[in-house]
């Protein structure tokens, strides 16, 4: 989840977005 969403507790497409993201870079990079 993104910082932004962790501190204003807001989940929608783009905080998903972000953490696929995510998700997929450490996949990636280990």
């Amino acid at each position: 989840m993104s910082p932004e969403g962790f501190i204003h507790n807001i989940y929608g497409p783009k905080t998903d977005v972000w953490a696929f993201g995510v998700l997929i870079y450490e996949l990636l990079h280990g």
